[in-house]
């Protein structure tokens, strides 16, 4: 059996096809892939952002805290005896 070019011209037509089809839909899985990842590093730096703030907030709660009149209600509070600042304790 001879192949006709009408036969040829639909087998070349069918393989431009299925080449555009596979382009299209690697093309579209990697919109899709590429749409995620962004949402992701979204999200990403949302919690990142989120932490940051967090971490601010605890470092000033600690450096309030640990300030000097803080530490000397705490100590008034706990009725911790006072040694005067220049002496040291020893060790024994």
């Amino acid at each position: 059996m001879r192949l006709r070019y009408s036969h040829l011209h639909l087998v070349i037509a069918l393989a431009w096809l299925g080449f555009a089809v596979w382009l299209g839909i690697g093309t579209s899985l990697l919109g899709h892939e590429q749409a995620a990842l962004e949402r992701q590093r979204a999200a990403d730096l949302a919690t990142r952002t989120d932490l940051a703030y967090q971490n601010d907030r605890l470092r000033a709660a600690i450096d309030w805290a640990t300030s000097a009149p803080m530490l000397g209600q705490a100590i008034r509070k706990l009725g911790l005896p006072l040694q005067a600042p220049q002496t040291v304790a020893r060790v024994e």
